[in-house]
C-alpha cells in the first residue's frame, strides 16, 4: 500500500485535526472565547448529524413534556428532525460508495502490480520474448 492510500484512510469528512481555518479568519477568530473554540473543533469532529439527531429529539421530548403547548416549535424540530435523518442517510450511503471505491481501486492496483511482476518474470525465463528481430 503506498502512502497516499494510508493517508486516505486516515482522512475524514470536514476539518481535519489541528485545522485551525475556523481560528484564524472571519467572524471566529474575533468573538469565540477559548472554551467556544474547543467546543466548536469537537463539533467539527463529528462525521455525521448522530449526536445532533440524538441532541434534538431529546429537545423533542422536552418540548412534547413541556407544560406550555407549543406546537408550531413542536412541529418545527420534527420536520427538522425529518431533515437531518435524510441527509444523514445519505451521508452513510455516500461514505459507502467511496469506501466500496477505495477498495476497489486499491484491489485493481495490487491486481496490476501482480501483473507486472508476473510479465517481469515471465520476460526472465523466457529470453526468445525479448528477442524482437525475429
Amino acid at each position: 500500500m503506498s502512502i497516499e492510500n494510508k493517508e486516505f484512510d486516515k482522512k475524514k469528512r470536514g476539518g481535519q485535526p489541528g485545522n485551525r481555518n475556523a481560528r484564524t479568519h472571519g467572524f471566529y477568530s474575533r468573538e469565540l472565547t477559548t472554551e467556544q473554540h474547543a467546543t466548536l473543533q469537537a463539533a467539527d469532529s463529528v462525521n455525521h448529524l448522530d449526536e445532533e439527531i440524538a441532541l434534538l429529539r431529546l429537545k423533542i421530548l422536552a418540548i412534547a413534556n413541556s407544560p406550555t403547548e407549543n406546537y408550531p416549535a413542536l412541529l418545527m424540530a420534527m420536520s427538522l428532525l425529518v431533515k437531518m435523518i435524510t441527509v444523514n442517510r445519505e451521508f452513510e450511503r455516500v461514505d459507502a460508495m467511496v469506501d466500496s471505491f477505495h477498495d476497489e481501486f486499491v484491489a485493481k492496483q495490487a491486481a496490476d502490480k501482480r501483473a507486472q511482476q508476473f510479465d517481469r518474470r515471465m520476460m526472465l525465463n523466457s529470453p526468445e520474448l525479448l528477442d524482437i528481430t525475429e
